[in-house]
């Protein structure tokens, strides 16, 4: 017992407890760091359209690492290239512009279809009951609007919209639960009166007693009733109570209605009904959007409080409901290509629902790096702003104000060196990455958790 106890002394084992409790140290130590660098939870603006995109991931690694542009803008930023000064040259200044295809003119202005004349059920009854006949005459003139705004819509605005971020079943059908029972009141009316429609043009004639029996499904539908020019006597049940109160005590519980249903019909019930009443000095409606500390879209509708008519309401509701969903569902920051989309599908299912006119961005964004610029209307200030990344070169972001005006115009960046700047700089050639994307990401890691760091001390 004696030799063995010669032969493992305390000094050796604790030496033997020492060098496991270092390798576990290092462990836990590299396992914290790849846990905090997938923990790290940066905001990827993208920059390649006029309108910013919001991305989780930055772009793939192939084709940033195949951009000789942003090769060259990376040597001169790490000083690898000596500076040259380049001589003026008035030919140079159109030589990055691309020439235009040659367009035909018939493509760039085509020439109005020669609408054919909607054909009017044969109801000669019908020439005795003026209300009826109004009401025929305008449910024409909206068909003959519905047929020209689809032949005069872009190609490109037709196209599918992108559902892939939109909320899960559980989500919609919790969001459907609050506004179902009005959306089926509504279409069942509306369905009621097509079927008496169609009765009447079967029956080709149209007589006071069917008048009489069916006179509680001769109505316009619920949101051209809102509309102070049709006759109370025809107007939908369920928009007789708001148009038989005062405005201003109804417009808060209108507001809510129409969103339900036009989130149920044109948003697939994906959009939360979050509404906000702006104080009489803000005279303009806008629709919030932000980022959630889990970098989750939202957005909140907001109204302004001096609405006074309905048709004013709907307009303004609409074209937020249309932001929000570009947003939450696209990540798109301001009005663009997809906020158009919505615009379009609302405009196709619902023909009495007003156009949405375009609006202009309140922010730019510009990278540091490959000069990429794009507009939006969020203001990213504190923490947020210390997470902005180009979604192609994951660099640096200046955010600064911008008038409509002035919104698209080329901005020099600004030439003093941040605290980050300086950071990638000094360690750029020194990560073990391969390739530009892999460095940024894992420097992009690094230079988060020394903030974090400094911060907490």
């Amino acid at each position: 017992m004696g030799k063995l106890h010669s032969q493992i002394s305390p000094s050796s084992g604790s030496e033997r407890v020492l060098r496991s409790r270092v390798r576990l140290e290092q462990q836990e130590t590299s396992g914290s760091i790849a846990v905090a660098e997938a923990s790290v939870l940066l905001i990827y603006l993208d920059l390649g359209q006029p309108i910013a995109i919001v991305r989780s991931e930055p772009a793939a690694a192939e084709a940033v690492d195949a951009d000789v542009e942003l090769k060259r803008r990376l040597d001169c930023f790490l000083g690898r290239c000596p500076a040259r000064r380049t001589l003026y040259n008035p030919s140079g200044t159109f030589e990055d512009i691309p020439e235009s295809e040659h367009v035909p003119e018939e493509s760039v202005r085509p020439e109005p279809a020669k609408w054919e004349r909607l054909q009017l059920p044969r109801m000669e009854a019908l020439k005795s009951f003026p209300l009826l006949r109004q009401k025929l005459f305008v449910e024409n003139v909206q068909r003959l609007n519905a047929a020209s705004f689809e032949q005069q819509t872009p190609r490109q605005l037709k196209e599918p919209i992108d559902l892939t971020h939109l909320p899960d079943e559980k989500q919609r059908t919790h969001n459907c639960r609050e506004h179902k029972a009005l959306v089926q009141q509504i279409q069942e009316q509306e369905l009621d009166y097509k079927a008496l429609v169609q009765r009447i043009q079967e029956q080709e004639s149209c007589t006071a007693e069917l008048l009489e029996q069916e006179q509680h499904l001769l109505c316009y539908d619920f949101l051209s009733s809102l509309s102070p020019d049709t006759p109370l006597v025809m107007c939908h049940p369920l928009a007789l109570g708001y148009r038989q109160q005062s405005f201003d005590d109804c417009k808060a519980e209108l507001a809510k209605s129409l969103f339900g249903l036009v989130n149920h019909v044109v948003f697939y019930c994906g959009l939360r009904q979050c509404i906000d009443w702006l104080p009489p000095r803000k005279l303009h409606g806008s629709c919030a959007l932000s980022l959630g500390s889990d970098l989750q879209r939202q957005a909140r509708v907001q109204l302004p409080s001096h609405i006074r008519k309905a048709g004013e309401l709907i307009e303004l509701l609409l074209h937020e409901m249309c932001h929000a969903a570009a947003f939450v569902y696209n990540g798109e920051m301001a009005h663009g290509l997809n906020t158009r989309k919505w615009a379009y599908r609302a405009k196709s299912l619902l023909p009495q629902l007003p156009l949405v006119a375009d609006c202009a961005a309140s922010c730019r964004y510009t990278c540091r790096l490959c000069r990429r610029s794009a507009c939006g209307d969020i203001r990213f200030r504190g923490k947020q702003q210390l997470l902005l990344r180009c979604f192609h070169c994951q660099f640096e972001l200046i955010v600064d104000e911008c008038s409509g005006d002035s919104a698209h115009e080329p901005r020099p960046a600004a030439q003093s060196d941040t605290s980050y700047m300086i950071y990638i700089r000094a360690r750029y050639a020194q990560c073990d990455q391969s390739g530009h994307s892999s460095k940024m990401r894992a420097l992009n890691a690094q230079y988060s958790r020394t903030q974090m760091g400094s911060k907490n001390t």
